[in-house]
């Protein structure tokens, strides 16, 4: 299929419109389920603002793109604005090529903060998440250095016809692909990273596929770089393809995001099925009235049932929901005495 200005607007608005349902999703359920905002909802609110940007910037230009292959094509006359337009057009891809590294980038560290999370009191996790985080701090400003150097200076950026030259365009070629290296090297560090975790959890295999499925998501976005950079080396001249560039840069930032909320809806159904399995499992009967074959009696003013005298001692049973009533005891005559009324309280939170 042809690209035209209508796919180009088509898949820009399909996007925005499911990301930013993705993302609000996320932001309300984080705010609802834990009242409050943590670092992680922090940097993907981040990534979501700068892929608004992103991509509002490149529908913007996408007219004025189409128009100028035309006209290199012959289709069309030079019109009088043109001059106005390719700088418009060059000041966009300015902030656009920086603006995609740093939604990518808000992403990882939105991951980032919330596998925190998950390393307290482990030392030795802790001092990688660190050199990871710089790791990804000093990658970032090599990529948006490389973009900046693009064109010959920062003034060639913002002068019409004087960021086309051969060293500018080897330049482009350069940062591209710098830029891809490091954006898959760091999604591979912020994959591994949680997955050195799961060999020691206890819990069911299958939970652990589905915790490691959910971690390496990333994959993804490696997938849809790798498209990406390898669709942009398809200029005839050598040259970046700008519609292309516009094209895959929303689709990949757009992919970021809505992966970056993925943790966010796992968190709350873990919590409702740990909540169902802690109390929907258990019943407790306490009826009111009760007899027994081998002439155990009620007593009347403690609401106590005495058993048989076994040899015991004292025994307390505490339940892993805070209740602290002691449920079996030895009476002064040396029987058993078990407490029928069991008090179970919790703090709201699951």
């Amino acid at each position: 299929m042809a690209l035209t200005n209508t796919v180009l607007l088509a898949t820009g608005i399909s996007a925005t419109i499911i990301t930013s349902l993705v993302a609000a999703a996320r932001t309300a359920m984080s705010i609802i389920h834990r009242r409050r905002f943590g670092w992680d909802d922090g940097w993907l609110l981040a990534a979501y603002i700068f892929f608004i940007v992103v991509a509002s910037l490149y529908m913007a230009v996408g007219p004025y793109l189409f128009r100028f292959n035309d006209i290199a094509a012959g289709k069309l006359q030079p019109y009088p604005t043109i001059t106005d337009d390719i700088l418009y057009v060059q000041k966009s891809f300015f902030v656009t090529t920086s603006g995609l590294w740093i939604c990518l980038w808000c992403t990882k560290f939105s991951l980032l903060a919330l596998y925190k999370k998950l390393l307290v009191n482990l030392p030795f996790y802790q001092k990688i998440w660190w050199a990871v985080v710089v790791f990804c701090i000093l990658v970032l400003a090599g990529a948006i250095t490389s973009s900046m150097l693009s064109c010959s200076s920062m003034k060639a950026w913002f002068t019409v016809g004087a960021c086309s030259t051969p060293r500018d365009i080897k330049a482009a070629k350069i940062s591209l692909w710098y830029s891809y290296a490091v954006d898959i090297v760091t999604d591979l560090m912020v994959m591994m990273l949680p997955l050195g975790l799961l060999k020691g959890l206890q819990m069911p295999l299958m939970k652990k596929i589905t915790i490691g499925s959910l971690f390496c998501l990333g994959l993804v976005c490696i997938i849809v770089s790798t498209v990406r950079v390898t669709q942009l080396g398809l200029g005839s001249d050598g040259a970046v393809p700008p519609l292309w560039l516009a094209l895959w840069g929303m689709v990949e930032s757009a992919i970021a995001v809505i992966i970056g909320c993925g943790p966010g809806f796992y968190r709350k159904p873990q919590t409702v099925s740990s909540s169902q399995d802690r109390y929907g499992s258990r019943s407790f009967r306490t009826p009111r009235s009760t007899s027994h074959k081998n002439g155990s009696r009620l007593g009347n003013q403690s609401d106590e049932m005495e058993l048989p005298s076994y040899a015991a001692n004292a025994s307390n049973v505490t339940q892993g929901s805070d209740s602290q009533e002691e449920l079996v005891a030895v009476g002064r005559d040396g029987k058993i005495i078990v407490t029928r009324s069991v008090q179970v309280s919790h703090n709201g939170a699951y």
